[in-house]
């Protein structure tokens, strides 16, 4: 896989996504490109409105696009497919702008985590129900069909999980 394609890890909350990034970064050596909601809500104590997803997809777009010039390449932790969703499960709508960043992202390979950790609170989740989260979870598979991008489902806990993403990886002819 070439290290100009992206890995970007996706799916539901509680899914281990941020864990599995950090732990794909580290493995493969390439740069790791947080979560910037997590930091955007925690500054504003879990507060959010519908006009916050755009600069909050606007700077996780950045911070991809500012990782991806290094010679390393990026482990993304969540992107704009992910707050697709989440605006349109919230909001019922997507801003324009996030449609067609997504519509022109440079490549990447997805890596979607499967619901099949036991949900943990957190004051940013919401969806402890299995039945959303199954919900969600087929969102997400339908999303990624769509965009056209390589992507494999990845479950599994700590160590399998880490093994089932560089396997999937692997087969996108090494990471």
């Amino acid at each position: 896989m070439d290290r100009a394609q992206a890995i970007v890890v996706v799916g539901v909350e509680s899914t281990g996504k941020s864990t599995l990034a950090r732990a794909l970064a580290e493995h493969t050596g390439r740069t790791l490109v947080p979560e910037i909601a997590r930091s955007w809500l925690d500054a504003r104590g879990n507060r959010y409105e519908e006009g916050d997803l755009e600069p909050i997809a606007r700077l996780q777009w950045r911070a991809e696009a500012d990782a991806a010039r290094t010679k390393e390449g990026v482990v993304a932790d969540t992107d704009l497919v992910v707050i697709r969703i989440w605006s349109e499960v919230r909001f019922g709508r997507c801003a324009p702008w996030i449609l067609e960043a997504l519509a022109t992202r440079p490549p990447a390979v997805y890596l979607l985590t499967r619901p099949d950790l036991p949900w943990e609170p957190d004051p940013q989740r919401a969806s402890p129900d299995a039945a959303e989260r199954a919900a969600l979870h087929a969102r997400y598979r339908r999303l990624l069909r769509e965009l056209g991008h390589p992507w494999h489902e990845i479950g599994g806990e700590g160590d399998a999980r880490l093994a089932a993403a560089l396997a999937a990886l692997d087969g996108e002819h090494g990471a």
